[in-house]
C-alpha cells in the first residue's frame, strides 16, 4: 500500500472510530451492533411494532423507504474504497439511531424524517462509479468527506431532537439556528458531493486518454454509468388493479412468440383520468425483472413523440438520433425491452404507425394508452380500463387521506366505499377529492352530503357515461379549487396554459420572482413556490417529477392532468378578469424563456436545444388562446412569441409543419385583431408561412407567390424608409432593412423557380448576388452565397448549361456543408445537385448521390419523414429508368 494510500485509511478509520464513539454516548448505541441491510431491516420491523400507535411503517414507507437504496450504495461505495467489510462503516446503525430517536418525539417524527428524506435522496449512485476507478486517490478523499458530513448529518439529528419536548415547542423545530445548521450541512454535502462526481469525469478522462494511447489515437468520453430507463415516476397512490396487471403480463408475454419478430403489442384504453398511464408505470415497475430496458414515449403529439426517441437515443449512447436510430437498436440488442407509448391522441396516429417497432431479438413489449379504444386495431390485444370496485377506490381514498388503515373502523371503510361509488369508482375524481379532504380537514360525510346536494340539481335524462363522468369531476374541481390558497390557485391557472407534461420548476421560480403582483422577496421565492406546489400535490391537483434535458442535466417539473387542465381553462372562461390575468403570467413567463428569432431570419442552431423545450408550451398557450370563448385579448407580445416559435419550425425543417403553420396565422390573426399596422413583423410571419406552406404541397403554392411579393413590397418600402432616399440601391439604408429586404427578393425568386419562370428567378437572384459581394466574401456572408449558388444551379439546369449548373450545386453543397454540417439543409442541396446531375444526363453519378442523400435522410430524418419519402422515391424511379427492375420494386 503506497503511503498516500495509507494516510486515507487511517484518515477514514479514524471517521469511522468517531462516528462509533459518538453514537455510543447516545442513547442509542445499541445500535451500532447492526451488520448489514438485512439486519437494518430486522430492527426497523421491531420499531414498527413498538411504535404502532405513531404509525411509523406508514412514515418510514413514504418518506424514507424510497430512498434506502440510496444510502445502500453509499455503503457500497465506501467498502470498495477502502477495501473493508461494507459493515465496518456503520452507516446503517447511524440510520436506525436517528429513527429510533425520533420514535421517542412522536411530535417531530414527521418533520425529521422529512428532512431525512431529502438528505438520502440526493445521493448519487456512488459504487456504480467507484466501481470504475476503485484506487483512485482523489476519489477516496472525496468519499471519506461525504462520510464525514453524514456523520455529521446523523449526531446533529440525534443531538437536537434528544432536546427536551418544550424546548421544540419553544423554538418551533428546525427553525432559525437549527435550520441554518442543517442547512450548512447539506450545503457541504451539495458541494463535496459536486467535487466527487467532478473528479469522476476527470479520472474517466485520464483513463480513455492512456486509451488513446494504446489504441493509436481512438477518442473517447465520460460516460456515466449507462440509464435503462427513462420511464416518469408513477403516482403515491396507485392501487389495486392486481387482475388488470396480470392480465396485461398474459397478454405481453405469449407462449409462441418467434425471435425476430414483431414484439407483443397491447391497447389500454378508457376515458380520461381512468389510470391509464398509472396502471402503464405498475406494469413496469412490478415487471422490471422481465425487461432489462423500459422506454417511455410521449405520444400527445407527433412532436413529442419525435422528442421522446431522441431523448431515449441520447440515453442509450446512440447519440442525438431519429426514430430509425432506436429502432435499428432495438432489433439488435440481445436485451429484452418494454415500451410505452402513452396517451396517443388523434393528431399522433399517423406517427404511431410509423414509431411502432416491428422487430427484435429478445421477447420485449409494447403498451399503447389511449382513449381511442379503435387504435385496437393496430396492436395485437386490447385491454378497455374499467373503473375501480368499491373497495379498491376506498383504498385509494385512504392512501389520499393518509388514514391509517388499521384504524378504520368499518363504519369508515363503509363511507369510504359509498364515496367510491358516488365518484364511479374514478381514479382521477377519487385522487382529487381525498388531496382536498386530507388538506382540508373535512369529514367525508361533509363531501358525501356535498355532493348529494350537487348532484340532485343534475339531469339525468339520456346522459351517457362520459357526461356523467365529466360532471362528476366538474363538482369534485368546484370543491377542490374553491378552498385552495390564492397563491396556491393563481398558480394552477398559470399552469393550466402551459404543456401540462413537463412545466420546469425554475421558470415558476423565476415567475414568482419577477412576475406581477407576486411580492415575494428574491430570496424567498423558491421556498414560497415549494409551499403552494406542496399544497396542490397534496390535494393530487398537480404531481412531480424529474427529466433529463438535451445537456443531460436532470430538471425538476411539475404535472397536471390534462383533464383538469381543460376544466381549469372552461372555469377561467366564466372570469374573464381572472383569465385575463393567468394568461398574461404565462405569457409573460413564455417570453422569458423563450429563444428571440434571428433578426435576419438565418438559422441559429444554437438556440434550437432551448427552442425544443419552449415550444410544446408555446403551442399550448396558442391552442388555449385559440379555443377560448369568449375570445381572450391579443396582443403584439403574443403575436411575436408565437412568431419566434414558428421560425424555429422553419429554421430545424421541423417534420410538426402545420403546427408552424398554426402558430403563424394565429399570430396575424392577432396583429388584425389589435389593429396593428408596422410591416416589420408582419413582414417576418409571411415569409416564414410562405416557407412552411411550401412544404403541404403545390396546391398552395400560389399563394406562397402572393405572400412573397407582398413581402418583397413591405421590405423595400421599409428600407427606403431607414435610408430617407426613394432609391433601394442607395448604400446609406440600413444594413439590417438591406439584407431583409435581399433575403425577400430571393425568396420570391424561389417562387419563380416553382412557376417555372426561370427568367424572372434569374433577374432576382443575380441582382442579389451582386449584393452580396457588397457585403464581403463568402467567408464573409456565407448563407447567402450558398443560396445563390444553389439556387441558379437550378436556373442554368432548366436553360440547358448542365456544366455550369453541376458546378454551381457544388458550390452551393459545399457551402453547406461548411456552415451547416451535415444537416438536413445541406441533404437538400445534394438531393438538387443529384437532380442536376440527371438533367445533364449523368444518370449513375444522380442516382449514387441520391442514395447517399437517401441513407443521409435515414439517419438524420428519420425514414417516414416527407424528405426521405422523397429520395426512397426518387432512388426507385432512377433504377427502373436504368432498367434495374428488382432494385426499384
Amino acid at each position: 500500500m503506497s503511503t498516500a494510500a495509507k494516510t486515507i485509511d487511517l484518515s477514514f478509520r479514524a471517521k469511522v472510530d468517531r462516528l462509533r464513539r459518538e453514537l455510543q454516548k447516545t442513547d442509542f448505541g445499541s445500535a451500532l451492533s447492526v451488520s448489514d441491510f438485512d439486519g437494518f431491516q430486522a430492527r426497523l420491523q421491531q420499531l414498527c411494532r413498538d411504535y404502532s400507535r405513531q404509525s411509523l411503517n406508514k412514515l418510514i414507507t413514504e418518506h424514507l423507504a424510497p430512498h434506502f437504496d440510496h444510502v445502500r450504495s453509499f455503503e457500497k461505495a465506501l467498502a470498495i474504497s477502502f477495501q473493508q467489510d461494507a459493515t465496518a462503516s456503520f452507516v446503517w446503525s447511524a440510520v436506525l439511531a436517528v429513527i429510533e430517536c425520533t420514535c421517542r418525539h412522536a411530535e417531530v417524527m414527521s418533520q425529521t424524517f422529512e428532512q431525512m428524506k431529502d438528505f438520502y435522496r440526493s445521493f448519487p449512485e456512488f459504487d456504480n462509479y467507484v466501481n470504475l476507478f476503485p484506487n483512485n486517490i482523489s476519489l477516496q478523499f472525496l468519499l471519506q468527506d461525504l462520510y464525514e458530513v453524514y456523520a455529521s448529518f446523523s449526531l446533529f439529528t440525534i443531538g437536537y431532537i434528544s432536546k427536551r419536548p418544550w424546548t421544540h415547542l419553544a423554538s418551533n423545530l428546525f427553525s432559525s439556528k437549527s435550520r441554518r445548521t442543517f442547512s450548512s450541512i447539506k450545503k457541504t454535502w451539495e458541494e463535496t458531493k459536486l467535487e466527487f462526481e467532478k473528479a469522476t469525469r476527470l479520472a474517466f478522462r485520464s483513463h480513455m486518454l492512456g486509451a488513446c494511447k494504446v489504441n493509436h489515437g481512438q477518442s473517447g468520453r465520460f460516460q456515466p454509468p449507462p440509464k435503462t430507463a427513462n420511464m416518469p415516476k408513477p403516482h403515491n397512490y396507485f392501487v389495486g388493479r392486481g387482475k388488470t396487471l396480470a392480465s396485461l403480463l398474459g397478454l405481453l408475454t405469449p407462449l409462441a412468440w418467434t425471435p425476430g419478430s414483431r414484439p407483443p403489442s397491447c391497447l389500454i384504453h378508457a376515458m380520461g383520468g381512468m389510470g391509464k398511464t398509472q396502471v402503464a408505470l405498475a406494469y413496469a415497475q412490478q415487471y422490471a425483472s422481465l425487461y432489462k430496458y423500459r422506454l417511455w414515449v410521449n405520444a400527445e403529439s407527433p412532436e413529442t413523440l419525435v422528442d421522446s426517441f431522441n431523448a431515449i437515443s441520447i440515453m442509450l449512447d446512440l447519440g442525438p438520433g431519429s426514430i430509425d436510430a432506436v429502432h435499428h437498436w432495438m432489433q439488435s440488442t440481445k436485451e429484452p425491452w418494454l415500451i410505452v407509448f402513452d396517451n396517443v391522441e388523434p393528431a399522433t396516429i399517423d406517427s404511431l404507425d410509423l414509431a411502432l417497432p416491428t422487430e427484435a431479438v429478445e421477447q420485449s413489449a409494447i403498451i399503447v394508452t389511449s382513449q381511442l379504444e379503435e387504435l385496437k386495431h393496430r396492436t395485437d390485444a386490447a385491454m378497455p380500463l374499467d373503473s375501480l370496485d368499491a373497495r379498491s377506490g376506498a383504498q385509494l381514498l385512504l392512501k389520499c387521506l393518509r388514514y391509517d388503515v388499521a384504524k378504520v373502523s368499518a363504519a369508515e371503510m363503509k363511507l369510504l366505499e359509498e364515496v367510491s361509488e358516488m365518484l364511479g369508482g374514478h381514479s382521477l375524481a377519487l385522487a382529487h377529492i381525498g388531496g382536498y379532504m386530507s388538506e382540508s380537514k373535512h369529514r367525508l360525510a361533509f363531501f358525501r352530503d356535498f355532493f348529494n346536494e350537487r348532484w340532485q340539481h343534475y339531469a339525468w335524462g339520456g346522459r351517457t357515461l362520459v357526461e356523467q363522468y365529466e360532471k362528476r369531476l366538474e363538482i369534485v374541481w368546484d370543491l377542490a379549487l374553491d378552498e385552495l390558497p390564492a397563491n396556491a390557485h393563481q398558480l394552477l391557472n398559470i399552469m393550466a396554459f402551459l404543456n401540462p407534461d413537463g412545466i420546469p420548476q425554475d421558470w415558476l421560480v423565476q415567475e414568482l420572482m419577477v412576475g406581477e403582483g407576486w411580492g415575494f422577496p428574491s430570496e424567498l421565492c423558491r421556498n414560497e413556490l415549494l409551499d403552494m406546489t406542496r399544497s396542490l400535490n397534496k390535494r393530487c391537483l398537480i404531481s412531480q417529477d424529474s427529466v433529463t434535458a438535451g445537456d443531460g442535466v436532470e430538471q425538476d417539473v411539475y404535472v397536471i392532468h390534462r383533464s383538469l387542465q381543460v376544466a381549469l381553462r372552461l372555469k377561467l372562461d366564466q372570469s374573464t378578469e381572472e383569465r385575463e390575468l393567468a394568461f398574461g403570467h404565462a405569457l409573460a413567463l413564455l417570453e422569458r424563456v423563450s429563444p428571440v428569432a434571428n433578426r435576419l431570419q438565418i438559422p441559429t442552431p444554437a438556440f434550437w436545444p432551448q427552442f425544443r423545450i419552449t415550444n410544446p408550451h408555446v403551442l399550448s398557450l396558442c391552442n388555449a388562446f385559440s379555443t377560448a370563448h369568449p375570445p381572450i385579448q391579443g396582443t403584439l407580445s403574443l403575436a411575436t412569441l408565437l412568431y419566434n416559435a414558428g421560425f424555429h419550425v422553419f429554421e430545424t425543417w421541423n417534420p410538426n409543419t402545420r403546427d408552424g403553420v398554426f402558430m403563424l396565422s394565429t399570430a396575424e390573426k392577432v396583429l388584425d385583431t389589435i389593429g396593428y399596422d408596422e410591416g416589420r413583423l408582419r413582414a417576418d410571419i409571411s415569409c416564414m408561412m410562405s416557407f412552411l406552406i411550401d412544404i403541404l404541397g403545390p396546391s398552395r403554392w400560389s399563394e406562397s407567390l402572393a405572400r412573397r411579393q407582398n413581402v418583397l413590397d413591405i421590405r423595400k418600402a421599409l428600407m427606403i424608409a431607414s435610408g430617407e432616399t426613394d432609391n433601394p440601391e442607395d448604400v446609406s439604408v440600413d444594413p439590417e432593412s438591406e439584407h431583409l429586404y435581399y433575403n425577400a427578393a430571393n425568396d420570391l425568386g424561389l417562387s419563380y423557380l416553382q412557376c417555372f419562370e426561370f427568367d424572372k428567378a434569374e433577374e432576382l437572384f443575380v441582382k442579389c448576388f451582386e449584393r452580396y459581394k457588397q457585403w464581403g466574401s463568402v467567408d464573409d456572408v456565407p448563407f447567402e452565397y450558398g443560396k445563390y449558388y444553389h439556387n441558379m444551379s437550378i436556373v442554368r439546369a432548366y436553360q440547358g448549361a448542365h456544366e455550369s449548373a453541376i458546378n454551381m450545386a457544388q458550390i452551393g453543397s459545399e457551402i453547406k456543408l461548411k456552415t451547416d454540417g451535415n444537416s438536413s439543409r445541406y441533404l437538400w442541396f445534394q438531393y438538387d445537385l443529384a437532380c442536376v446531375l440527371l438533367q445533364a444526363g449523368r444518370l449513375r453519378d444522380a442516382l449514387d448521390l441520391h442514395l447517399e442523400v437517401l441513407k443521409g435522410r435515414e439517419t438524420i430524418c428519420g425514414s417516414r419523414a416527407e424528405v426521405t419519402l422523397q429520395s426512397l422515391y426518387t432512388v426507385g424511379a432512377m433504377h427502373y429508368h436504368l432498367g434495374e427492375h428488382e432494385q426499384a420494386e
